[in-house]
């Protein structure tokens, strides 16, 4: 917001008392002095934030204080004679660190839940450091910061100065080293998952990370291959580069989520010597209490410079299912002696999982269970095309019809039918003019899905972000609205029965009655009660 006006008659020389709201500190600081004011006394609101301190970056000086102090400095601070001091004693005798309480928790959407987030973390709160003197810094070259603004810069200067002691490193390699040597935040044992998903694999030590002993390292061919199986990259690219796909449990990061272990899970990992000697490790593991771990092989004999890989079978014990917090943490440490090479687990254990896409007729599930099991297949379905042009600012509008009963609708764009370099952005609303999906990738293939999609008429805007080109550009919009029921040319194989720790393959056919086209077909499943889910299967013929 903007700098109020204050009256000078009634501010000069004194402290003022602010309630906290929607208007910046520094704003609210420069209106004070701005009337002669000579501190800001800004005080929590009920509802509002439980912070207390100093604010960062304020032209006088100023104190957040707790919402039970409200009442009571209002009401001394209301007669003309009301008279106060401000001081700051800072003591340094409080445990750190812990988790700030504003701080991002997992687990993670992405990926199924197959990758960790956090990775680690880094200073946050109330730190004093160099600023750019703008006005949100009272044109000051220190400030007090907290949050994203100040942990991603701990990190980052941290792999800045990686970068001089080890040039070759590269950044996946300084991200492991920083991650293994990682400590626990105090928040309680870190075979909690509740405190893996605050600390990921802890708080960094950036001197302990120097000598890390063994790294995770990954290549720009790995991210692909993960890019792929994920279908954030056009499926084309990946085949045109020969990118192997790999599954996101397999990504080589230094630490590891099964976000749907359906029995059993086995997940591989490679680690590099960094140091300069031979050196073997072997494995240990806390944790995960109610599972049953293998580390294949529990030691590793590395050759400097050299890497090895390693395996963790991770195994439901009985097959049992907790639906009360159901995440299990622990972790697995690789040691020689001298060097602790830790890594954070955590699993989810689930009856069943099955990809929520894939491309090609077949595809395999997991079992987490003992008992029948069936597959009831919706379609599939070739999608459909409207055409028109579009250059660059556009905004072109199409709808499409689902009738009553559908279960899944898909709109999509495809990269290849643009000039290169072309870049749209898709936005898709419901018939009551709702957005409820929206793809906005840097290329110009673009997608969004919606089971159970309500019945009606929907909108799809497509947006010409940058057309490269003089004149408009083809413009093809994909939508699938899949039928309640299985398509007459279609047939679907599936294991009637599954089994604990076992993979089943699905595959869809299509006959030869079925005309050449993009295909979409949806699968959902069931045989036993907390069996479920569904998945979008995607192909051409």
């Amino acid at each position: 917001g903007g700098v109020a006006t204050l009256d000078p008659a009634k501010v000069n020389g004194k402290i003022v008392v602010c309630d906290r709201g929607t208007i910046g500190f520094a704003n609210k600081a420069q209106a004070v002095k701005d009337a002669g004011g000579i501190a800001v006394v800004f005080v929590n609101v009920p509802s509002g934030s439980t912070e207390i301190g100093p604010p960062p970056s304020t032209v006088v000086p100023a104190l957040k204080v707790l919402v039970a102090s409200r009442d009571a400095i209002r009401a001394y601070a209301g007669p003309s004679n009301a008279s106060a001091t401000m001081s700051i004693n800072v003591v340094f005798n409080t445990p750190a660190p812990y988790t700030a309480s504003f701080s991002s928790r997992g687990p993670s959407n992405a990926a199924q839940g197959n990758i960790l987030k956090p990775d680690i973390m880094a200073p946050g709160v109330d730190v004093i450091a160099a600023v750019a003197p703008t006005i949100d810094n009272a044109g000051e070259s220190f400030a007090s910061y907290q949050g994203t603004s100040m942990a991603t810069p701990h990190i980052a200067g941290i792999a800045a100065l990686f970068k001089q002691v080890y040039p070759k490193w590269s950044p996946m390699m300084i991200k492991s080293a920083m991650m293994t040597t990682a400590y626990d935040v105090l928040d309680g044992p870190s075979t909690n998952p509740l405190v893996v998903f605050r600390q990921g694999a802890g708080f960094v030590n950036p001197t302990a990370a120097l000598d890390p002993g063994l790294v995770f390292d990954s290549s720009y061919t790995d991210w692909a291959g993960f890019m792929c199986g994920q279908y954030i990259v056009p499926s084309s690219y990946c085949t045109s580069q020969r990118i192997p796909v790999i599954d996101p449990v397999n990504m080589n990061e230094a630490s590891i989520a099964v976000g749907t272990l359906a029995g059993s899970q086995t997940v591989t990992r490679r680690v590099t010597n960094v140091s300069t000697r031979p050196t073997t490790y072997t494995a240990s593991l806390s944790g995960l209490d109610g599972y049953t771990v293998k580390v294949s092989p529990p030691k590793l004999a590395v050759p400097a410079g050299q890497t090895k890989t390693f395996t963790v079978t991770i195994t439901a014990n009985g097959g049992g299912v907790v639906t009360v917090n159901p995440y299990s943490a622990g972790q697995l440490t690789w040691s020689d002696g001298k060097h602790n090479v830790r890594m954070p687990i955590v699993v989810n254990p689930v009856m069943f999982a099955a990809p929520p896409e894939v491309n090609g007729t077949a595809y395999n599930v997991k079992f987490g269970y003992t008992g029948p099991f069936s597959v009831a297949l919706q379609g599939p379905v070739s999608g459909a095309k409207q055409s028109t042009t579009i250059a660059t600012n556009d905004v072109k509008w199409f709808t499409v019809t689902v009738p009553e009963g559908s279960p899944f609708v898909r709109f999509e764009t495809f990269a290849e039918e643009f000039p290169v370099g072309a870049d749209v952005d898709m936005y898709v609303f419901d018939p009551s003019n709702h957005q409820v999906g929206s793809s906005t990738g840097p290329t110009a293939g673009e997608s969004v899905s919606v089971p159970n999609p309500a019945p009606g008429t929907w909108s799809v805007a497509i947006i010409g972000y940058n057309i490269p080109t003089k004149t408009p550009a083809p413009l093809n919009l994909y939508s699938w609205v899949v039928p309640n029921g299985q398509s007459s040319f279609a047939t679907v194989k599936a294991p009637t029965s599954a089994k604990t720790g076992t993979q089943g393959s699905v595959t869809v056919t299509l006959t030869g009655r079925a005309a050449a086209g993009k295909y979409i077909g949806f699968a959902t499943y069931g045989g036993a009660s907390g069996v479920g889910g569904s998945t979008a299967i995607k192909f051409t013929k």
